[in-house]
């Protein structure tokens, strides 16, 4: 971040949605780094994303540690973890929040904030692996779009969402790091 060339590649497995693991290929890891085993938290429930652990970043090298959000991108907490066995039989991990039903073709329907009195929002197939997105939107009029309409995505970070982020990068490694001076500031604010 600073513009100097580093000693090594930096290694990322996990620390992000984009660069995150199935929980399949993380209890894999696991198993074949001889590491104890255990069923993966699902820390990511669309993507069916598995928690790289302390133990597995250190087997494996890595260089950054995720600081994910306190909600899931279904839009409940993750907390109070219970297992649960996707269709391929893999026992996992997941939020006493992540409440699912069977589709009558055996689909697991996922539901949003795990509210099971709402329309499901995400399907995974008998067969598949993760959730695919569930349209529940009407179809768009033109002539009626509102801006005021996509705005609750976008509301200011709430105090509680701020500690916890303020925990969780303590908690972490991050608060280690050797962060150039201008970054240093900029989180110190968070």
């Amino acid at each position: 971040m600073d513009h100097r060339t580093p000693d090594r590649l930096p290694v990322d497995f996990g620390s992000t949605g984009v660069t995150g693991m199935h929980v399949s290929c993380v209890a894999a890891l696991r198993r074949h780094l001889g590491l104890e085993e255990r069923p993966v938290k699902v820390h990511e429930p669309y993507q069916m994303l598995g928690l790289v652990e302390d133990d597995l970043q250190r087997a494996l090298g890595l260089d950054v540690e995720g600081v994910f959000p306190r909600n899931t991108m279904f839009g409940f907490l993750n907390h109070g973890w219970k297992t649960w066995r996707m269709p391929d039989g893999l026992e996992v991990l997941v939020s006493e929040d992540f409440r699912t039903t069977r589709g009558a073709n055996g689909d697991t329907l996922i539901y949003p904030e795990g509210d099971l009195s709402a329309p499901p929002s995400g399907r995974m197939p008998r067969d598949g692996y993760f959730f695919d997105t569930i349209v529940r939107q009407p179809p768009i009029l033109e002539e009626r779009l509102d801006p005021e309409d996509n705005l609750e995505e976008f509301a200011p970070v709430s105090g509680e969402d701020v500690e916890y982020f303020r925990r969780e990068a303590k908690r972490s490694s991050i608060s280690d790091c050797n962060w150039p001076k201008a970054w240093q500031r900029h989180t110190s604010t968070v």
